[in-house]
């Protein structure tokens, strides 16, 4: 009789730490699994800002190659400065993202998330929230 309750409480200690491993190796994975998460969802946020960025420097070159006079609307998703002294369009939202702008004759503008008009000026591209 001791000896089967022996070999009970062994099966119970033994299938206790089956159990417990089986849970720890579903934590490692289940951590491993959220850290990757966040990192595709940084990732995807990087790639809306830089292209927001992207966008609105063709939109000014392109008011900038077209002929005086041209007006264009557009709306923005983020909050953009831009500084012609050092050629740059920055987002900022969750992280500072930089590209860069190609002409020097823009005005030097923050812009609030929502929308735009560029409207060229004499060869100056005038940029501000509409």
């Amino acid at each position: 009789m001791l000896l089967q309750n022996i070999k009970k409480a062994q099966v119970s200690i033994e299938l206790l730490s089956v159990v417990g491993f089986l849970f720890l190796v579903f934590l490692i994975i289940f951590g491993i699994i959220y850290e990757k998460r966040i990192d595709v969802i940084k990732t995807e946020d990087y790639i809306k800002e830089r292209t927001e960025c992207i966008k609105l420097s063709n939109l000014i070159t392109e008011a900038f190659l077209h002929e005086e006079g041209i007006i264009i609307k557009n709306k923005i998703n983020f909050n953009a400065s831009i500084n012609p002294n050092l050629n740059l369009i920055s987002i900022n939202d969750k992280t500072e993202i930089f590209c860069t702008l190609f002409i020097s004759n823009v005005s030097n503008v923050s812009l609030v998330k929502g929308d735009i008009k560029i409207e060229n000026k004499d060869r100056f591209v005038d940029v501000k929230n509409a």
